[in-house]
């Protein structure tokens, strides 16, 4: 899709691209290659908490609290009833 824009700058573009590589944040989920820059790093902080967050999504809408087994963690609105 860049190439279609002229002039373009090719830093732009790469960076792009590692974004989109990055996004998962480690190679054990699924990332080919880790964040390099502060930006790939706060976009898999950002994928991985969508991740976490709708997985347990109905629990908060319901306000029950639970452990979510993959995470290992109470749910947000178990957390916030706690505060």
């Amino acid at each position: 899709a860049c190439a279609g824009i002229p002039g373009f700058p090719e830093a732009l573009r790469a960076h792009i691209v590692h974004l989109v590589l990055s996004h998962h944040g480690e190679r054990e989920l699924g990332s080919p290659v880790v964040p390099m820059t502060a930006e790939a790093y706060i976009l898999a902080m950002a994928d991985d908490l969508g991740a976490k967050q709708g997985l347990d999504r109905r629990p908060l809408e319901a306000g029950a609290e639970v452990i979510d087994e993959r995470v290992g963690q109470r749910s947000l609105a178990a957390a916030l009833d706690d505060a």
